[in-house]
């Protein structure tokens, strides 16, 4: 009879140090704490990317309306953290109205991954920290070309008179002569 308390006993000492080297240990990567996300080496490079064309001074002007503040700088969007990460969960921010039923790769598109949004919410309910100014990426620098602020255009086709197109205009079809 000892000899199968003694066995048992072992099993059951197995198994409790099974599960407790399952508690202090994670088993896979994944399920390892990510560090804290820094303005300076994660959500920078973001803005970089996907926000300040707009989110400048003198940013682009997208069809009337012009972003109402800079991010190019940890002090310029510091203060915007909470909204920011508010407007990128609701998908409100960065605008992008292509149809969803359209697939493809646009240029200058302008949407966010799941992760990116992640991203920028845990850094917002962190406290928005600065992080290692040696981990920013450089300056963005913006060019234009004659005026065309997304690079020179393919085509440039020139009017006999202005024509207008009114800001609450949604769709509007016009056949327009080329000279």
């Amino acid at each position: 009879m000892k000899s199968i308390e003694k066995r048992i006993d072992l099993h059951f000492l197995c198994a409790a140090a099974t599960a407790m080297l399952a508690l202090v240990s994670p088993s896979h990567a994944d399920d390892a704490p990510r560090a804290r996300p820094t303005f300076t080496r994660d959500v920078q490079p973001l803005l970089q990317e996907k926000c300040v064309d707009c989110h400048r001074p003198e940013g682009l002007n997208m069809g009337g309306m012009i972003a109402p503040m800079s991010l190019m700088s940890y002090e310029e969007a510091r203060p915007w953290a909470k909204s920011m990460a508010k407007v990128v969960k609701n998908r409100e921010m960065p605008p992008w109205h292509a149809s969803a039923e359209q697939t493809g790769v646009f240029t200058n598109e302008r949407t966010l991954t799941d992760a990116q949004i992640e991203t920028i919410t845990r850094w917002a309910a962190s406290g928005a920290p600065l992080g290692d100014p040696a981990d920013a990426p450089a300056v963005r620098v913006f060019e234009s070309y004659e005026g065309w602020s997304l690079g020179k255009p393919d085509l440039v086709i020139g009017f006999d008179e202005p024509y207008w197109v009114a800001d609450d205009v949604e769709d509007q079809y016009v056949t327009i002569p080329v000279k």
